[in-house]
């Protein structure tokens, strides 16, 4: 009979071989996927970072704090095994035919040393995980925003940081007229098909309540005169106790973002049967104040517009900006692009 021990011997190595293989191939993948997610993940949070610190005005505003920005947070999270170990920030890039839409993207690659697969002679592996972000304007808020709409033609030519005054006239529904005027631009936003109620209105105007649809008013009878002193009232409540204009100019962004000054207002279009909401736009409000003549309630604000940058939570307020922005819509947000 032959003798067999050889032949077992052989078998034992070669399966002992694809045995280790095969863990290598599972533990070390598995290894390397995970710090793709993670360098992925880092690379995204670094993107973010970075386009919040953008401004729409250039392409070359603000890149620096954005390189800052995302160069930080790689650094912040690179704390352990498969970190985002090497990162680079792309130069952020206009998009034609949006204006003041800018993108940037940021780079990453991480090394992973391997355990099992060493023993088939490799050492480590490197993954490598990109993400762009991009800042763009906002045509849609759920939070912030007071009901008075400001028409699309009053911002077209503003000058950045000039002093406005926004004004609107509040009629009886005795008035005689039964369309709002195409010279006002400040319209009153009604909640409903009925009229306003006025308590809502005031504590909408404070800041005082959820999220709510718009609809701009197209009768005079949506309006009644308690509105124009309602506007006026709540507003300067609402002001009184915060920071003076030059004050606001030289804080942080963290106290900016808490003035209560600084609202947001939709930005509308008239056309001959209906408004459109075609963004929205800050406002810092420096004071507010009311008169009747000749039946008509008037609420006028003084103060300057400013644009912001949409967070999850928050906005970032800027001034001063660059008059190229698109003026129609001075309001931007943040987010991760496919």
């Amino acid at each position: 009979m032959r003798n067999d021990r050889g032949a077992v011997l052989i078998l034992t190595t070669f399966l002992l071989l694809v045995l280790v293989g095969a863990t290598a191939l599972a533990v070390d993948l598995g290894r390397l996927q995970l710090a793709k997610q993670r360098a992925q993940h880092i690379c995204d949070a670094s993107a973010i970072a970075a386009a919040w610190q953008l401004e729409p005005a250039a392409v070359d505003l603000g890149a620096a704090a954005a390189e800052t920005a995302a160069m930080d947070l790689a650094d912040t999270n690179n704390q352990s095994a498969g970190s985002l170990v090497d990162a680079t920030v792309g130069v952020p890039e206009a998009t034609d035919g949006v204006p003041g839409r800018r993108t940037i993207t940021v780079y990453g690659q991480a090394r992973v040393d391997y355990g099992f697969a060493r023993l088939l002679g490799r050492q480590s592996g490197t993954v490598r995980a990109r993400s762009t972000a991009a800042l763009e304007p906002v045509n849609g808020f759920t939070y912030g925003f007071v009901p008075l709409a400001v028409t699309e033609n009053k911002i077209r030519f503003i000058e950045p940081g000039s002093y406005e005054m926004l004004w609107t006239w509040y009629w009886n529904s005795s008035g005689g007229l039964d369309t709002l005027g195409q010279a006002n631009n400040l319209y009153p936003i009604v909640f409903s098909d009925e009229a306003y109620d006025v308590k809502v209105y005031e504590d909408r105007l404070a800041g005082r309540s959820e999220p709510f649809a718009l609809r701009i008013g197209r009768q005079y009878a949506d309006i009644t005169a308690d509105v124009a002193r309602s506007t006026c009232d709540s507003l300067n409540n609402r002001i009184s106790d915060d920071m003076t204009w030059d004050e606001w100019l030289s804080a942080g962004d963290t106290d900016r973002a808490r003035c209560s000054r600084v609202v947001v207002m939709p930005v509308v279009r008239r056309t001959a049967n209906n408004m459109m909401i075609v963004g929205f736009t800050g406002f810092f409000i420096e004071s507010v104040d009311y008169y009747e003549l000749g039946g008509r309630h008037c609420a006028q604000l003084f103060g300057r517009f400013v644009p912001g940058i949409v967070g999850s939570t928050s906005i970032r307020w800027m001034q001063p900006f660059a008059p190229d922005i698109g003026q129609s819509n001075m309001m931007y947000r943040v987010r991760l692009t496919p």
